[in-house]
């Protein structure tokens, strides 16, 4: 992703560097080796090319500045150790703690007074070396990594931040709601009856136009979206008002506040350090309330996101939400089960020269435009149906019976020259009026 593009632009601009196809997960240095090498040149020596507008040559250089990834891949490229084994934090010098959790055991990382220390860059490269002659992860590193080759534009702690859609997301968020909703006996469970008045409660909720998915209810929470569980936890506070206990709502209020804070557009230093108040006291009290087992490596990154945020910027500027969305696009790039790597490299290469033909209108056939326009679209499962004033319906349609008052209003809003019954009528959920969606759920 470029950096210096405008956040509203960059998801239209991401670079590919590198696919990986196999049964089995790549050896992390072999693979990263030709990117990191023609990044270092990049830094070096830049690449050139022509102003249009003034006919001059001009130099750029490019420059690896930050990382986003979930927690293993991120262990993978670091070649550290991963976070369920001892020392697996890829920040922080934290050993974790190894205790019982049903009938097996996981890794725990309580929080520590003082917090523990930061690693270094410095420090990693001496216990690289170190674990190259002996065979032996030294606090959590296993090796080199191709990376460290980057430094110093690029340094292999400060360089990389917890992502914020696995991490909080698809991990604390996940984990909270699994607790309350699959367990019965504890005291932060959520009964049946409530349950039901949950799920009514996020089935009734009306979603502006910007949001691009709704929620389900949380018999199907089992395959949420991340963005999914992004709008359930900025909605939580109204939705789960006198569901939950008092103790457990504060608690979870407190995860609510400290994310909002780390997602506006201007950090401030108030909003950091509120922030991270917050999110310290909710981590120090996931013991007491869900146990000592739930103090998951996950909800112990939340000590290192207000460093990240001041590092660089609010959450959403560095989360996977973006890749995410491009991996979605790549995986429609392939129509058969041979060739995939090149069918969708030339794919993904096509798609840029046909944004340029049709912004340059060197194409001047309609029909040919149309073409290349349908070629950029997304495939959609939707029915649509033909466009009336403005109105596009979507969907399925039904047939249904209007009661009488609703007839009675429906007619006063026909032209008395063009009165007809209105007993029988066709029905759908949803339509797009002036490219905006309107929907009666």
């Amino acid at each position: 992703m470029i950096n210096e593009l405008p956040p509203n632009e960059r998801k239209y601009h991401i670079l590919m560097c590198g696919l990986w196809f196999g049964p089995h997960k790549p050896n992390m240095n072999v693979f990263l080796k030709p990117f990191v090498t023609e990044l270092s040149n990049l830094s070096r020596s830049g690449f050139k090319f022509i102003d249009v507008t003034n006919s001059k040559q001009i130099v750029t250089k490019v420059f690896p500045i930050i990382c986003s990834s979930d927690a293993p891949t991120r262990a993978a490229i670091h070649n550290f150790i991963h976070y369920n084994g001892k020392y697996g934090c890829g920040f922080c010098q934290h050993s974790g703690e190894r205790v019982e959790k049903g009938k097996g055991f996981c890794r725990i990382y309580p929080l520590q007074q003082p917090l523990p220390e930061i690693r270094s860059f410095e420090q990693c490269v001496n216990f690289a070396e170190e674990a190259s002659l002996t065979g032996k992860a030294v606090h959590g590193v296993k090796g080199p990594t191709e990376l460290m080759k980057l430094y110093p534009n690029f340094d292999l702690v400060q360089s990389f931040v917890p992502d914020y859609m696995h991490a909080v997301l698809l991990g604390i968020v996940r984990q909270i709601m699994s607790l309350w909703i699959q367990t019965s006996s504890n005291d932060f469970s959520i009964n049946q009856k409530s349950l039901r008045v949950l799920n009514h409660r996020i089935l009734s909720i009306k979603f502006p136009q910007e949001t691009t998915r709704k929620l389900r209810s949380t018999n199907e929470v089992l395959f949420w979206k991340a963005s999914e569980f992004r709008i359930f936890l900025f909605v939580s506070p109204i939705i789960l008002k006198n569901l939950i206990s008092k103790n457990v709502y504060n608690h979870w209020l407190l995860l609510v506040h400290g994310i909002s804070l780390l997602l506006v557009n201007e950090v401030t230093t108030n909003d950091l350090e509120e922030a991270e108040f917050a999110l310290q006291k909710f981590v120090y009290g996931v013991k007491d309330i869900y146990g000592i087992q739930e103090q998951t490596y996950n909800i112990h990154l939340l000590l290192h996101l207000p460093q990240a945020v001041k590092s660089w910027g609010p959450l959403w500027a560095h989360s996977c939400f973006i890749y995410e969305g491009t991996l979605g696009q790549l995986k429609q790039f392939h129509h058969g089960t041979r060739g995939e790597a090149s069918q969708i490299l030339s794919s993904y290469a096509m798609q840029p020269i046909l944004k340029f033909l049709i912004l340059q209108e060197n194409v001047k056939n309609s029909r040919v435009q149309a073409y290349i326009q349908n070629m950029q679209q997304k495939r959609h499962s939707t029915i649509r149906n033909p466009k009336i004033n403005n109105c596009v319906v979507l969907g399925l349609q039904k047939s249904i019976k209007l009661p009488r008052v609703h007839e009675v209003e429906l007619l006063k809003l026909l032209p008395m020259n063009n009165q007809k019954s209105l007993s029988s009528v066709v029905s759908y959920e949803r339509m797009l009026y002036c490219n905006k969606l309107f929907s009666t759920k």
